[in-house]
């Protein structure tokens, strides 16, 4: 029988910590080289097709589930492009896009029809919405969040950059029932990622080749 005391687990268990810890690094640092370098045409090709099926989602999935979208802005290399999926759901939702706040916190802004040039630049850059109208999370149930990443698996499981923006904000009690996509390239889809506890998972994932919720079936 083991004594409980106040010392430091045994080393065996901080080994497997920092393991998991070193992989997401491993995997981070191979993603982001991976996703930089994609042809620029391919990339273009490849937004438009997510942007389809994203639009498609909405209208057959969600027809009359969601009235609230939180999408995001491409700024990272490799990133996909959005904006024609704003352009097109502005017309019959509310859309919101990101801001990042120097505490690590991340608060969604409602955008309009003129939101390319409304952004200013903000945290590392990244262009965001100046204020306006807030998302409130009361609507929770009636929102979709379009989540980015560096990888996904097949269970859901996301690997961001490591600043735990979405895992902070998705993460909160108020926002549990939210619907969240996971959304990159097909080539971000590993069967299996390392997670944390604190890690929020996708409830779906679309790449250009497919959409999928998780737990059942490729569709």
């Amino acid at each position: 029988h083991e004594k409980a005391t106040g010392e430091a687990p045994p080393s065996r268990y901080r080994l497997r910590s920092e393991s998991i810890v070193e992989r997401r690094n491993e995997l981070r640092a191979g993603m982001r080289r991976i996703v930089g370098n994609l042809d620029r045409r391919w990339l273009e090709a490849g937004s438009r097709m997510i942007c389809r099926r994203l639009s498609l989602l909405l209208r057959t999935e969600f027809a009359d589930r969601v009235d609230h979208v939180l999408a995001w802005v491409a700024h990272f290399p490799g990133e996909p492009d959005l904006s024609t999926f704003i352009d097109d759901e502005l017309g019959r939702l509310r859309v919101y896009l990101p801001r990042c706040e120097a505490d690590h916190r991340m608060r969604f802004f409602r955008v309009g029809a003129h939101w390319r040039t409304d952004l200013v630049r903000g945290y590392s850059g990244i262009p965001e919405p100046a204020g306006g109208e807030e998302f409130d999370p009361a609507v929770a149930a009636r929102t979709l969040v379009i989540v980015p990443g560096l990888a996904f698996d097949l269970d859901g499981n996301r690997l961001g950059r490591g600043k735990g923006f979405y895992d902070r904000f998705l993460g909160r009690s108020s926002m549990r029932e939210v619907e969240r996509v996971g959304t990159g390239w097909s080539l971000q889809v590993l069967p299996k990622l390392p997670f944390a506890s604190h890690d929020v998972a996708m409830t779906w994932l679309c790449d250009e080749r497919s959409v999928r919720r998780i737990g059942a079936q490729d569709e």
